[in-house]
């Protein structure tokens, strides 16, 4: 039953999600075509290279190369980088608020005349939560890569679209995956589901800023590698992948945040058994 009432309300959040992520990528992508006139081209063109280089780095602006913008895979890379900023808010959000929902909402008492454990609900929140979010993930990557290849010019490589667009997504799920157990983990400590806004949204372009940061000058430059937000910007990941061994970092850490909530979350049973 709580599976089923769980996943009702956030299929709504899901399919609104979903259409919007859906008509930002093919809208943005049906303007790439327009980059390949040789008016336009020269317009982006000479407008990057009167920017100074930290002013490009900082917008993860490329000049040339694969991650320009006279590339199918550089022009999605620098529009989707706002789109995975909202992709960041919006897993963080959901899962900040899974768990002290029911207290604010003055729900509880239905799930005290449950015979279910806060262990129970935990494990089934987290899992309802990971399905909702890999389900939204895989259909954003169905569609950046449909739109993608459609409007892609004679000169992009489909193969080649394919094969970044995979690399893209995948490490951007480590850091979705982060998130949600950072989620998991502040939700079992609020107070109040009002706080999860605030506190989803600082956390996300708190660690966003300091990635700015770190690209102005060379002496915060240190402070990348604990940006992983920043970090796995599509523009970044095109050219310089993540090390298996940051990709485990991220991976571990976040299953230590998890353990964190789940430690929290039951130390007080809804029923002892």
């Amino acid at each position: 039953m709580i599976i089923e009432l769980e996943w009702r309300q956030m299929l709504k959040s899901l399919v609104i999600w979903t259409i919007i992520f859906t008509l930002v990528i093919w809208g943005f992508s049906a303007i790439y075509p327009q980059m390949h006139t040789s008016a336009f081209s020269e317009l982006v063109n000479g407008k990057v290279d009167s920017l100074s280089p930290a002013l490009l780095k900082t917008f993860n602006i490329e000049g040339s190369g694969i991650a320009s913008f006279t590339t199918a895979i550089g022009f999605f890379a620098y529009y989707f980088q706002y789109l995975f900023l909202a992709a960041c808010c919006f897993v963080l959000l959901n899962s900040t608020q899974e768990l002290i929902k029911e207290e604010s909402d003055g729900t509880i008492e239905f799930l005290y005349a449950l015979p279910i454990t806060r262990s129970e609900i935990f494990v089934k929140k987290v899992g309802l939560v990971l399905v909702n979010s890999a389900l939204f993930w895989l259909i954003a990557f169905l569609n950046a890569l449909g739109a993608t290849v459609w409007f892609k010019a004679t000169s992009d490589h489909t193969n080649q679209i394919i094969q970044k667009l995979s690399l893209i997504f995948g490490q951007e799920l480590v850091v979705l995956w982060l998130l949600i157990s950072i989620g998991f983990f502040l939700s079992s400590w609020l107070k109040s589901n009002r706080q999860s806004i605030g506190i989803s949204l600082g956390i996300v372009f708190g660690i966003y800023l300091i990635g700015i940061l770190s690209a102005l000058t060379d002496t915060f430059a240190w402070l990348e590698n604990w940006s992983f937000i920043h970090r796995t910007l599509p523009s970044k990941l095109i050219t310089d992948s993540l090390s298996i061994y940051y990709s485990i970092g991220l991976v571990g850490l976040g299953a230590l945040f998890l353990l964190g909530g789940y430690a929290r979350y039951t130390k007080k049973d809804l029923v002892n058994k």
